[in-house]
């Protein structure tokens, strides 16, 4: 656990800002652990120092991708804030989950490091104002930026080789089944028929 000593009473004058971010409308509704984990990010904050009524958590952006910040208000309300120098402190179960691109992130370290904002996670806490600091941070986004394409091309790797062998199975459209020997044929139900009928002749 961090020393709390490091805060200054310049830090703890300004809010704490907890990140609760979580990439698709599915995990936030799934992934409840997780929901969990995040929540308890505040319990951080209380034991660097700050009071409850100064711990402000952001969740604006749950269910939400990192891939870009252009459609999360979450992130843009603290970078403003970072701006304004209202927030002493960011806390986040990982720091990568703040943002994933270098254009969102390196700026985000840039005016930590001017305004005096600290940013923590899970395996520590972070000066972006300092050397060393700036350099875990940067590691640490240069590896999120990383493990992004590295994932979609194992993924996609995957698929390709399912696809060669015959084996890949995709979704089928609606009203269409599979049975047990992999055929596809129509829903058998009549109503199903019908309806999927009424959409072709429309068309």
């Amino acid at each position: 656990m961090p020393n709390s000593d490091l805060m200054t009473p310049q830090h703890l004058a300004r809010k704490a800002v907890i990140d609760l971010r979580q990439s698709t409308p599915h995990q936030v509704v799934s992934h409840q652990e997780s929901l969990r984990l995040q929540d308890a990010l505040g319990e951080r904050a209380r034991q660097f120092g700050w009071p409850d009524e100064a711990i402000d958590l952001m969740d604006d952006d749950r269910g939400l991708t990192a891939a870009t910040a252009h459609h999360r208000a979450g992130f843009k309300t603290l970078v403003a804030q970072v701006t304004r120098e209202q927030v002493g402190l960011i806390v986040s179960y990982d720091v990568t989950r703040l943002s994933r691109p270098g254009s969102d992130w390196y700026p985000l370290l840039d005016l930590c490091g001017s305004k005096g904002g600290w940013i923590a996670d899970g395996d520590g806490m972070y000066d972006p104002a300092t050397v060393n600091g700036r350099l875990l941070l940067g590691l640490k986004g240069t590896r999120s930026a990383w493990e992004r394409p590295t994932m979609n091309a194992r993924l996609t790797a995957g698929l390709l080789q399912k696809a060669e062998r015959g084996a890949l199975a995709l979704p089928l459209p609606t009203g269409l089944v599979c049975n047990g020997q992999g055929t596809v044929h129509k829903r058998p139900t009549q109503e199903a028929q019908a309806r999927l009928a009424l959409v072709f002749e429309t068309l």
